[in-house]
């Protein structure tokens, strides 16, 4: 997928004239119902999500030294740009062996970034239910992961006003105003819950300006 079209397609016009909602879809404007709306922001908020501290930031501006922080500072494996099978299976791994997936949702960005990492789990949950892919991993971090079996987070970071004012008194993501963004990660969700995979959804903040270091 393109990220950018993702965003374009993301958009979402309410006519108040009509009371018609509709999106744009490959530069065609479709409509759409407003319970199909509703039934999305009730599946999306049935989702298990967990805004506990432990992971706000306000000391680093780019992801990578955010990352390092929180694999130091939890006892992590620091994943982030290790590649495997051709793939970055995560960003972090706790002894709990939950693969953590990060990604900052820079103030002004569209949600093409946190859509990229969704899809990116997706990718390592169909890798890591390899057993044989178990031994490289067993090579590499020094521990065993003998018959284990992979949890699979999220952990997406908001600017903290953005935060406090879509996120903070719900603490999940019904609020966020992309149709795209809400398909994918109940898809995201589905596709765990098919293959029997414990799943999360971590939704933190950080204090400053942080760059979306994509690289």
């Amino acid at each position: 997928f393109n990220i950018n079209l993702l965003d374009i397609f993301s958009y979402i016009f309410y006519d108040q004239n009509e009371k018609k909602y509709f999106l744009l879809i490959n530069g065609r404007w479709v409509e759409f119902k407003e319970n199909f709306l509703i039934s999305v922001n009730e599946a999306v908020d049935n989702i298990n999500y967990n805004t506990i501290k432990d992971y706000n930031v306000n000391n680093y501006s780019v992801e990578k030294e955010y990352n390092k922080r929180v694999a130091s500072e939890n006892n992590m494996e620091l994943l982030d740009r290790e590649i495997l099978k051709k793939i970055e299976i995560g960003d972090l791994l706790n002894n709990e062996n939950e693969l953590i997936h990060v990604k900052c949702k820079a103030k002004k960005a569209k949600y093409g970034e946190l859509i990229y990492a969704i899809q990116q789990s997706m990718l390592s949950a169909n890798i890591v239910i390899d057993k044989n892919y178990h031994t490289e991993l067993e090579e590499k971090y020094k521990r065993s992961f003998k018959n284990v079996k992979f949890s699979q987070s999220l952990l997406f970071l908001f600017e903290k006003n953005y935060f406090i004012k879509n996120i903070e008194k719900t603490g999940n993501l019904s609020k966020i105003n992309s149709i795209i963004f809400k398909l994918t990660l109940l898809s995201w969700h589905n596709f765990m819950k098919e293959k029997d995979i414990v799943n999360k959804v971590y939704l933190q903040y950080y204090d400053k300006k942080i760059k979306n270091d994509n690289l």
